[in-house]
């Protein structure tokens, strides 16, 4: 029989929780999830036969309904966070102060990423790209110094990449990037457990970059306007608009002005031949 790719897993159709388990007939792990190996050939949530998609699953021996004795700091006198802390030194210690003449060794039969191809023959290595005599050349020489700057340049990462390892995150191509002209000014790397589902890392990073960028845009555009509440008092005579009062001359706001019909019509009405008001100033 063939083993299924996640043969002794407990699976899950949600991101989190098990609603979905809760009323299939698939016999069930503590964690709430269904067994792999004992799927039901009846059941529309997890039967191979209906594809749908497993957003969650973990090995039987990584359970978290698992209640095995768990070893207390008494009997150490060191916490994981210091093997961590000192893992990520040593890692970054050997990254430190690269060997010159090493860098141009490994590159002799390394191969060229961009022309790393069999299809029409033109795969080379560095050193077949630039020195195929093999007697030094200029180019080699810019090359290999070039990659060992980048190497002296290197980000530390090291913390990084020994917490990802000990929490089975593998690192992935995924990135989003914001700049400025042509600087890059935040890059956002992911990592994924190793059995995550590419849908659901494509879905992730695309939440991520669309929330990321909104406040990004609401960030730079500065804070809201907010627009003053329009009146609800004549401008000039200080009475309170009345709506149902549409007289000539009348309490309800004269069209879209701050003033009322009356303080309106006595201004256009006025005969002082010098007449200056807030209405008409």
């Amino acid at each position: 029989m063939t083993r299924t790719p996640w043969a002794g897993d407990h699976l899950g159709r949600d991101w989190t929780g098990h609603a979905p388990e809760d009323n299939c007939p698939c016999p069930k792990a503590a964690c709430g999830l269904v067994l792999a190996d004992h799927i039901r050939d009846d059941c529309t949530q997890h039967a191979w036969t209906h594809a749908r998609s497993m957003r969650q699953s973990h090995p039987a021996r990584n359970c978290p309904a698992r209640t095995e004795p768990k070893e207390t700091t008494m009997t150490r006198p060191y916490t994981d966070d210091d093997l961590r802390a000192e893992a990520a030194r040593q890692h970054a210690n050997l990254t430190e102060d690269p060997d010159y003449v090493g860098v141009g060794k490994q590159m002799e039969d390394a191969w060229v990423p961009s022309v790393e191809t069999t299809e029409d023959g033109s795969a080379r290595k560095w050193g077949e790209l630039l020195d195929p005599e093999q007697d030094g050349t200029a180019a080699y020489d810019e090359a290999q110094r070039k990659i060992h700057d980048l190497i002296n340049g290197a980000a530390d990462t090291s913390e990084w990449a020994i917490n990802l390892g000990a929490d089975s995150l593998q690192p992935d191509s995924h990135q989003l990037t914001w700049s400025a002209g042509e600087q890059p000014i935040v890059r956002v790397h992911f990592a994924f457990h190793e059995r995550m589902h590419p849908e659901a890392r494509d879905y992730l990073v695309t939440a991520v970059g669309e929330a990321l960028q909104a406040e990004m845009e609401r960030a730079a555009a500065g804070p809201a306007v907010v627009e003053p509440p329009a009146a609800e008092a004549c401008g000039k005579c200080r009475t309170p608009f009345n709506a149902a009062d549409t007289r000539y001359d009348g309490d309800a706001r004269f069209y879209l002005t701050p003033y009322c019909r009356r303080c309106v019509a006595g201004c256009h009405d006025t005969e002082i031949a010098d007449h200056r008001c807030v209405i008409c100033a």
